[in-house]
């Protein structure tokens, strides 16, 4: 049976288990992974920024820059997707569709100054507890924005939410994450209190983005790869509302955490 015909299976006439969760999460980041893999450059990224149609990579030292536009199906789109390698590396791309041409190098996203939050968040690390990593138990993030620091810092004390942590002194954020039994009711018993630590849900899609990485162990990603390969039910429909293109679309604080409840 394909992932389709599972997903509509589980999501229409039955609870999904937590071994079938398991087994398609496993299943699907091994593959992403596979996929990774398989072009050299995304070990490499240095960042990334998302456009309308697209987005733009930094890679490899020194810096190149590439900007990728285009539908589905296209060689901008299938790179987004770690479908496809880029045609050519060292070099400037402008990748529009399946046209490819030379460009010039761009200033890396964050180093003009667009957005405050992105400037250095180490008074906010500083405030987080600093623990011993172990890769087996620990979810990893790197903080992008202060403020989703200060808002995981409300949580701290939550049965869910073990730990905050500050790693080997670098600004490195973590959480301690149950991935033992009854993974489906820890996870939105997790979500629950991320949702019911924030006083104002400014951040919708972070938090969508956020439970996806959870769900799939941090697997790296890209937010094209991530809207393609959402999570299974019975999360799925959440995740979907929850990074929907317009903001005004997704759902609001009180809805979202009836979604949560529903499960």
């Amino acid at each position: 049976m394909d992932d389709a015909n599972h997903i509509k299976r589980g999501h229409a006439t039955h609870a999904w288990t937590d071994d079938e969760f398991s087994e398609y999460i496993h299943r699907v980041r091994a593959e992403l992974i596979q996929q990774r893999d398989n072009f050299l450059f995304w070990d490499s990224v240095k960042n990334s920024a998302v456009l309308s149609g697209g987005g733009e990579i930094w890679y490899g030292e020194p810096s190149y820059y590439v900007k990728l536009i285009g539908g589905s199906g296209t060689l901008a789109s299938d790179i987004l997707l770690v479908k496809s390698d880029l045609p050519r590396y060292n070099c400037d791309l402008e990748i529009l569709g399946n046209d490819v041409r030379e460009t010039v190098q761009k200033a890396m996203a964050g180093e003009e100054g667009v957005d405050p939050d992105l400037e250095d968040c180490s008074e906010e690390v500083a405030k987080l507890p600093l623990v011993a990593f172990n890769a087996e138990n620990h979810f990893i993030k790197r903080p992008t924005y202060k403020q989703e620091i200060r808002y995981l810092l409300q949580c701290q004390g939550s049965p869910f939410i073990v730990q905050l942590l500050k790693f080997k002194q670098s600004l490195i954020m973590a959480v301690l994450f149950n991935t033992a039994n009854e993974r489906i009711k820890n996870i939105k018993l997790w979500m629950l209190d991320i949702i019911d630590g924030v006083a104002y849900l400014s951040y919708v899609f972070a938090l969508g983005a956020l439970f996806w990485e959870c769900c799939f162990y941090n697997h790296p990603h890209n937010r094209h790869v991530l809207l393609d390969n959402p999570p299974p039910p019975p999360f799925r429909d959440i995740f979907v509302a929850c990074t929907r293109e317009r903001l005004e679309d997704r759902p609001t604080h009180l809805q979202l955490r009836a979604m949560y409840e529903a499960i």
